[in-house]
């Protein structure tokens, strides 16, 4: 992880992220950019919160993982999104871990400056009611989606979502298939058995992290299926 303060850098991120309409004033005096590469943990699982995190660029994965090192994953994120604040307002320790699944940049704040000053500003607490609001009806929509319906018809969406246009029936995938695998709910293996029958049926065609669409009216019939 590297630690550094950059003014140009943080009036930049200000404007982009109207940031002054979420954290309030003293941003110069109280922030920190942090920068953690692919595979460093941003939060742990069960550890103090020391910062609070607004994820500016890049992109991190939210998951659990239990005591056989099985992994369940929550959600992917990318910019804009932050970290810590359930924890901040239960005042308990990570619930999650966080990884960065490629290099990444955070604005960090020190939880004492959060939990003195800015919990009582308004415009960051009704920053984070909406920000926990969406976050949980986007949770709620993927576990029942990832109960109710099997992991083929749940993967033909998928691929269909990632369509730009029928025209070029093709899309390059930005996440590795153990990834996606995560994001399904299901295991590598069982993804790949779904990939491969989809293959096997001329639907699809697969080399390597793209996919071309062979047969798209199938593939649309049994995303349907949901």
């Amino acid at each position: 992880m590297q630690i550094y303060k950059d003014t140009k850098l943080l009036n930049y991120y200000i404007k982009k992220y109207n940031l002054n309409n979420i954290i309030g004033d003293n941003i110069q005096d109280n922030y920190e950019f942090h920068v953690f590469e692919k595979g460093e943990l941003i939060c742990k699982m069960n550890e103090p919160v020391y910062y609070f995190h607004l994820l500016l660029d890049g992109k991190v994965k939210v998951f659990t993982m239990s005591e056989d090192g099985r992994i369940l994953l929550h959600e992917f994120y990318d910019s804009f999104s932050n970290f810590g604040d359930i924890e901040i307002l239960n005042n308990t320790n990570y619930r999650s871990n966080v990884e960065a699944i490629k290099k990444s940049l955070f604005m960090s704040f020190p939880i004492n400056f959060i939990k003195l000053t800015c919990l009582d500003r308004t415009c960051f607490l009704k920053y984070l009611c909406v920000n926990l609001s969406e976050r949980f009806e986007i949770s709620s929509k993927k576990s029942s989606y990832n109960i109710l319906y099997p992991l083929k018809n749940r993967l033909a969406g998928f691929i269909l979502e990632h369509l730009t246009t029928e025209t070029q029936p093709t899309i390059v995938l930005s996440s590795t298939y153990k990834e996606i695998a995560e994001s399904l709910g299901t295991s590598y293996r069982h993804l790949y058995r779904s990939l491969n029958e989809l293959k096997t049926s001329n639907i699809i065609k697969i080399n390597g992290k793209q996919i071309t669409i062979l047969d798209i009216n199938t593939l649309k019939m049994i995303s349907r299926e949901i």
